[in-house]
């Protein structure tokens, strides 16, 4: 958000420079992204929809400075009437919370003055004619975005708040013509489409050099709605921006007043009608707060005289039931919302450096615990030829569907950001067979994966899954034995997997892990220092008895000499013909020496030794 402070100033004394300006703002939560003269680039996190305008910041810079700020100056509008100009109706009320407008007669179109030039300069913004440009100027100051219609423009004089459907377009101002999504909110004329509501207005009923009558509405937009069509439209613009993050239910008038003043001003035009529909009005926000709950929680000592003048300031106001919040206000919903405005304004730097609480301090201990065995988990896995990938913690309505999961199971946000990341993941096998369909040039040379993440089903959870064509190397690794998961499987369908895949997943509270340093089973020995010399290959078969695990052989295999650096089995089967009770054992050996390179009659030694080893002490016999 770009704040001119010259245009700060008109609404709040400003007695700091920019850069001491945006080490205030840095202190209320706004990180300074670039000073520019005397414009400041701000960051303003998204549920501070109300700083979106230079009233919020102001709001907060009058706070921050103990002074009270002044709103621009404003028409005074008279009481609403019932649309006599025109007819304006709404599929439901939902669509439109407050519709609020006015039309005004005898318009001259013409470029703005240079003030309104210049401060729409300083948001990189082109100004376009005086009526347009006092929308958007009205929209930076106040938040609330405004759509200029061109009253002849509009057929029958109608306006229908509805939802879209199927087949319907829009070409916008800026000529560029957009297939709707079904319900996308629109208003449609006695026989056209003429704004894609909250977002952008259509181009037949755009404001021109010949407009003599206009419309100026100022309305309430669900903010999900607009989120989600601009998403798939892959349309932003300033007033979808503001709509997406909320804009305040009361500042709708208000907004029009000052278009009012700005556009009487600039060019005599007469009001000849006010409109103000209200189909849903939110309900007050009242919420409990003590300053007791500070102390537990911050370890400062905050008293509730000095608290609740805060809060204030802040404009919530302190009821018989508790607090009420503000209308431009929408991210303040429980107390801790109210402590940290207590604590922004007082000051971090004020705060106690003691430690606050000891079962915070306990649970931080716990945390660093987890954290020492997942990183332990991960190396061990590492170290047993496993890659870690991370994948995202949503799945889509179809993979919840391939999964045939109960919906009782599972967790859908109220907000979901698209269609596939509707659900919170109630396991990690979505991910994991994911990645190995995104990764099919891996199927002929082998994969193994592993996953550390949270789970929700519907408690969150921490799970351990690993993955593998290969299911001696899973058992290798962990000791257990791994499920199968065969193409038919439903969701390996749905990815289009084409081979076997084993898999094991569990919770990280059952692995019986006693301490953070306690190693999961592995057969691989410590690493060493990496060879730059060639190293040689062999493989040998070996038939023994069929209790012998594979796991014994290896290991036995390993200690024969420290120049062998792998042993990796790639074969096991049982067979008659190799007697009763026997089976057949394959690996691969690589021998290396990091001092020099290997001779072949070295590791030819080294394979005699294994052979005349196993011979003895497992009686295997080379196939």
């Amino acid at each position: 958000m770009l704040l001119p402070i010259n245009q700060l100033n008109q609404l709040v004394k400003v007695v700091h420079t920019a850069p001491e300006l945006a080490e205030i703002f840095v202190t209320l939560g706004f990180e300074t992204e670039n000073i520019s003269g005397d414009i400041i680039d701000l960051e303003v996190t998204p549920n501070r929809g109300d700083c979106f305008s230079i009233l919020g910041l102001a709001r907060e810079y009058g706070v921050k400075t103990n002074q009270q700020i002044h709103l621009p100056k404003l028409a005074k509008l008279p009481q609403p009437q019932q649309p006599k100009t025109i007819d304006i109706t709404f599929e439901t009320s939902e669509i439109c919370p407050r519709f609020s407008a006015i039309i005004l007669e005898n318009v001259k179109i013409k470029p703005s003055n240079q003030e309104i030039k210049n401060k729409l300069n300083d948001f990189d913004i082109e100004p376009i004619n005086n009526i347009v440009d006092i929308t958007n100027l009205v929209m930076l100051e106040l938040g609330m975005p405004l759509h200029g219609y061109d009253l002849d423009k509009i057929t029958q004089r109608k306006m229908r708040f509805r939802w879209s459907k199927k087949g319907e377009s829009i070409t916008t101002i800026d000529q560029k013509t957009y297939s709707l999504p079904v319900k996308t909110i629109i208003c449609q004329d006695g026989e056209k489409i003429i704004d894609l509501s909250g977002i952008q207005g259509a181009e037949n009923t755009q404001i021109s050099k010949n407009t003599k009558n206009i419309l100026i509405q100022s309305a309430i937009f669900p903010a999900k709605q607009i989120r989600k069509t601009a998403k798939l439209l892959s349309k932003t613009t300033q007033a979808g921006l503001r709509y997406e993050k909320g804009v305040d239910y009361l500042a709708t008038n208000i907004a029009l007043e000052r278009a009012l003043f700005l556009i009487q001003k600039e060019t005599g035009a007469k009001l000849k009608e006010f409109i103000d529909i209200e189909n849903f009005q939110p309900t007050k926000r009242i919420i409990d707060f003590s300053s007791a709950k500070i102390k537990k929680l911050i370890g400062t000592d905050i008293n509730q005289k000095i608290a609740s003048k805060i809060l204030d300031k802040l404009g919530i106001k302190k009821t018989s039931i508790g607090f009420e919040t503000p209308s431009w206000r929408k991210d303040l919903e429980l107390e801790p919302d109210l402590i940290e405005e207590v604590i922004r304004i007082y000051g971090y730097d004020k705060l106690n450096k003691s430690m606050i609480e000891t079962q915070i301090a306990t649970k931080n201990l716990d945390i660093q615990k987890q954290w020492n065995i997942i990183e332990n988990i991960k190396n061990t896995l590492a170290l047993n030829g496993f890659n870690e990938v991370q994948n995202y913690s949503f799945i889509s309505e179809k993979e919840f569907q391939a999964q045939r999961i109960k919906p009782k199971e599972i967790i859908s946000p109220d907000n979901p950001i698209s269609h596939d990341n509707q659900y919170l993941r109630p396991n990690l096998l979505t991910g994991i067979l994911k990645t190995f369909s995104l990764n099919r040039w891996c199927w002929s040379e082998g994969m193994n994966i592993f996953e550390i993440g949270t789970v929700f089903n519907p408690k969150e959870s921490i799970h351990i899954a690993i993955a593998s064509y290969s299911s001696k190397i899973i058992q290798r690794a962990i000791g257990a034995p791994p499920i199968l998961i065969q193409p038919e499987h439903q969701l390996a369908k749905y990815f289009k997997i084409k081979k076997p895949i084993y898999f094991y997943e569990i919770p990280l509270e059952k692995l019986h892990i006693t301490t953070e340093n306690t190693p999961i089973k592995t057969n691989l020995r410590p690493i060493k220092n990496p060879s730059f010399n060639p190293p040689l290959t062999r493989d040998i078969a070996i038939i023994i008895d069929k209790n012998i695990d594979a796991n014994t052989i290896q290991k036995e295999i390993f200690s024969t000499d420290d120049k062998i650096i792998l042993v990796e089995l790639f074969d096991e089967f049982i067979n008659n013909r190799f007697g009763k009770d026997k089976k057949s054992l394959a690996f691969h050996l690589v021998f290396d020496d990091e001092n020099k390179t290997i001779e072949k009659k070295s590791a030819d030694k080294i394979f005699s030794k294994i052979i005349s080893k196993l011979e003895k002490k497992y009686k295997a016999k080379l196939r």
